[in-house]
């Protein structure tokens, strides 16, 4: 199924969640960008460097819930584990982004949201989701 989705798109996303069985092991070998999605716990990421990991491609560390007054800040993690600034992306915690994932509604939410700025917390969010976005897909090999 994998390899007939291959020959229609460009790109390919699949979410392997925090799975270890071989489908997912397998996908995370072939990739040619690995996304760990983690929070902003300096230990999340000190433990993919203390494991080996078996990717064949570039790794790209995505910290969702991110606050920037946080002792982890996305500066601290690039200098501390030596992640280069295009590697790593950072998408502020937003309470009404959570509350939508949770019932479902994530993709109208964020459509109401980008856009409409509340407080000045819309802007940063929406500044950090494109960007994330854009150095995934760069990532990937493809230039927006």
């Amino acid at each position: 199924v994998v390899k007939a989705i291959e020959n229609c798109f460009d790109i390919v996303f699949i979410d392997c969640g925090s799975r270890k069985d071989d489908f997912a092991q397998k996908m995370l070998q072939e990739a040619e960008v690995c996304v760990l999605n983690m929070e902003q716990r300096a230990e999340l990421i000190g433990d993919y460097y203390r494991n080996s990991h078996k990717f064949r491609g570039k790794t790209f560390f995505l910290v969702g819930k991110y606050f920037k007054d946080a002792l982890y800040t996305r500066k601290n993690l690039e200098r501390i584990y030596r992640i280069e600034e295009d590697m790593l992306g950072a998408i502020p915690y937003n309470a009404q982004m959570q509350d939508a994932g949770r019932v479902g509604k994530i993709e109208n939410r964020i459509k109401d949201y980008i856009g409409n700025d509340i407080k000045g917390k819309s802007i940063e969010f929406e500044k950090e989701l494109i960007r994330s976005t854009r150095l995934i897909l760069k990532q990937a090999g493809i230039i927006i």
